[in-house]
């Protein structure tokens, strides 16, 4: 009985050895993998380097910043291999690692990537009420509304103290259409935080949609007051009371709206707009100019018959041909500015 014991001793030994070798080859292995996989992109970090360097010697600012964005791509994916690595065997650290390297992969538009690892990060913590609403935001994104739905939803029930889930389902439930559920949403969620300044600006754009302008002009009102640094607030706001006809009103907010941001060309744009409508014509010319300096190609054409209406109204014929000129090129402006054109021949000497 003694030799027997002690041969079972021996025997659970050797086991208790050889699963521990196991083990270690098995770690091994994987970190040789995840090694492999490191080097692979070091080594294709080094390239990106080497191909930017060579851009900023040739001044190319266009083909650096292009390299910039891929370099910081690669070295966001070995912070996350790494991290993932050192994760390995922890539940718990597996989950917030596969949520963090989710979120990377959402900053970069890499849908398919965040949304498998939003849902290694369930997988591993299914009580994890942040990673369901990235999950459902990932989800609206590659337009699986339905599933994105039964996401948010699942936050809400994890949390429904958060209001982030709320706000993004309001959001899902306007880009479905369904205006009365994402207003519905968006109040849920301002009255679960107050703060969301964004919230009250996604109401503004519902009720502007359905020419409800005095309810836009106030929710785009409410988006400032919560945050007096939202430039995009200021400069939607002032476009709803353009469209309403108070012009002097909308100059007062949308000159907020620039100096917020002086390099927002589409709000030098409507508040050339404005301006223009209460003949003040050197300040429709700076605003206009500074508009075409900072705007995209969108502005151009309606920015020059501002121009051109601004000349005109001073007298610079020559000018205001040139302007409306240049409006033509857009074929939406065209009939106006060759009307406006002529016109002004005809009261040339």
């Amino acid at each position: 009985m003694r030799r027997f014991t002690t041969l079972m001793g021996i025997v659970l030994t050797l086991s208790l050895v050889i699963g521990i070798q196991e083990n270690a080859f098995a770690q091994e292995d994987l970190k040789a993998e995840y090694e492999a996989k490191i080097a692979a992109l070091e080594k294709k970090r080094v390239g990106i380097a080497e191909e930017m360097n060579a851009a900023s010697q040739q001044r190319n600012r266009q083909e650096y910043d292009r390299l910039e964005v891929e370099y910081n791509k690669v070295v966001d994916e070995i912070k996350a291999l790494q991290e993932e690595f050192k994760s390995k065997g922890n539940t718990e650290a597996a989950g917030k690692t596969a949520y963090n390297n989710g979120l990377r992969s959402y900053q970069y538009r890499r849908w398919d990537e965040a949304l498998n690892y939003f849902d290694k990060a369930i997988e591993a913590l299914p009580d994890m009420a942040k990673a369901y609403n990235m999950r459902g935001l990932t989800l609206r994104n590659l337009q699986r509304f339905s599933e994105a739905e039964a996401a948010l939803k699942k936050a809400i029930e994890l949390d429904p103290e958060d209001a982030k889930p709320y706000s993004n389902l309001g959001q899902l439930y306007a880009a479905m259409d369904n205006v009365d559920m994402a207003i519905q949403y968006f109040n849920t969620a301002l009255q679960k935080d107050s703060t969301l300044f964004r919230v009250h600006y996604h109401k503004g754009t519902i009720y502007e949609q359905q020419g409800k302008l005095e309810q836009a002009a106030e929710a785009f009102r409410l988006s400032t007051e919560v945050n007096p640094e939202y430039s995009q607030g200021f400069r939607s706001w002032g476009v709803m009371l353009y469209k309403q006809g108070m012009y002097e009103q909308s100059v007062d907010v949308l000159k907020k709206a620039v100096a917020i941001d002086p390099e927002d060309g589409r709000s030098w744009y409507r508040l050339s707009e404005s301006l223009i409508k209460l003949n003040r014509y050197n300040e429709t010319i700076e605003a206009g100019e500074k508009a075409l300096q900072y705007g995209n190609r969108n502005v151009e054409a309606p920015v020059h018959i501002s121009l051109g209406q601004a000349y005109a109204g001073l007298g610079d014929k020559a000018k205001a041909i040139d302007h409306y000129t240049k409006a033509k090129s857009n074929s939406r402006y065209a009939d106006y500015a060759n009307w406006a054109i002529e016109k002004l021949k005809k009261e040339l000497p």
